[in-house]
């Protein structure tokens, strides 16, 4: 504020600025919530950084499911194809949150009855054909609640040429998907060429 306009609102005395005693309570609840919450939004920022996780004591493999509340993921196809040729393989980038409320350990050399994967299904939208399960990608470091890693898929387009929706999800074991248990897997539409 310029020196004139202090003086005529009473806020500049003898070179000082005085700010009114509501200004200094607001300033001090600022300063004080932004302490508090500091440590939180760090925490919710964590992202790919490696060097973070490489720091942490590694988490045990799992040696039973989730339940549903720590098996919810939001998967994203960042570069997804529009088409493909019948059996052409392309990889994709994925970018996997949890939003569950357990922390997810890396794959594990070999996997494992309960380990954790990013996979990939081709879906039939018009039903007339079952799902096609196709490939596993291992979860390259643990991810805590709220943390998302980015995973490198290789996907194989099905032989037969027509339209099908390629469902991204987290996968359990053999058979589990995330998407089952409140989870956001991303379902994008292919069309596979002879």
């Amino acid at each position: 504020m310029r020196p004139q306009r202090l003086r005529r609102e009473g806020l500049l005395v003898k070179g000082i600025v005085h700010a009114p005693r509501t200004t200094l309570l607001t300033l001090t609840i600022l300063v004080v919530l932004g302490a508090a919450l500091l440590p939180m939004i760090a925490r919710k920022g964590r992202t790919n950084d490696d060097s973070a996780h490489r720091a942490r004591d590694p988490l045990a493999p799992l040696d039973a499911p989730l339940p549903a509340s720590g098996f919810r993921a939001t998967v994203t196809a960042l570069d997804p194809p529009a088409t493909l040729l019948g059996g052409q393989s392309v990889e994709v980038a994925v970018r996997v949150r949890n939003d569950g409320d357990r922390p997810w350990p890396a794959t594990p050399p070999g996997g494992g009855q309960y380990a954790l994967h990013l996979g990939d299904r081709w879906l039939d939208p018009r039903g007339g054909r079952p799902p096609l399960d196709d490939a596993r990608a291992p979860l390259p470091h643990p991810l805590y609640p709220g943390e998302e890693a980015t995973v490198p898929l290789t996907i194989t387009a099905p032989p037969t040429a027509g339209l099908y929706t390629l469902e991204i999800d987290l996968v359990q074991g053999g058979a589990a998907w995330a998407g089952a248990n409140g989870g956001t897997p991303a379902r994008i539409i292919v069309w596979v060429l002879p």
